[in-house]
């Protein structure tokens, strides 16, 4: 049962959590997780987060950074992947392999014959190599 017409203060030492929380744009599952229960939680609540600076001797703070330096210290126990990678970040190291690798190719193509079709083809292969993968689909 939700609390109802509640004061209700959270506190982070982690500004790139609270910055992540009040953005418009969402790239992360986690993060859109959040947002979701801080806006039903604020329906009936008053809801208020709010950045302190971490290591300042703030009783809670330290109590947290204790527990969380405890929970890393553990077996973890849950779905992998236990670090989680933003689509947008995989998607653009796929992106940088596949160039690589075509790069690679080429360069190592003999230059005989080709009369300059080579450096063509690189910009072109190129080009289809982005346009045809496709992660938005996964």
């Amino acid at each position: 049962m939700n609390p109802i017409r509640r004061t209700i203060k959270i506190f982070s030492d982690s500004q790139a959590a609270l910055k992540a929380l009040f953005s418009y744009r969402c790239n992360s599952k986690t993060v859109w997780n959040c947002q979701k229960a801080l806006n039903n939680l604020s329906l009936r609540n008053h809801v208020t987060l709010v950045w302190i600076p971490g290591h300042s001797g703030q009783e809670g703070n330290e109590i947290a950074d204790s527990l969380a330096r405890k929970g890393a210290e553990t077996t973890f126990i849950g779905p992998e992947p236990v670090l989680g990678i933003s689509y947008n970040t995989a998607k653009m190291a796929v992106l940088n392999w596949s160039e690589g690798e075509i790069l690679q190719y080429w360069q190592s193509l003999p230059d005989y014959s080709m009369n300059g079709v080579k450096d063509q083809f690189k910009e072109i292969v190129t080009f289809f190599s982005f346009a045809t993968i496709k992660l938005d689909d996964f």
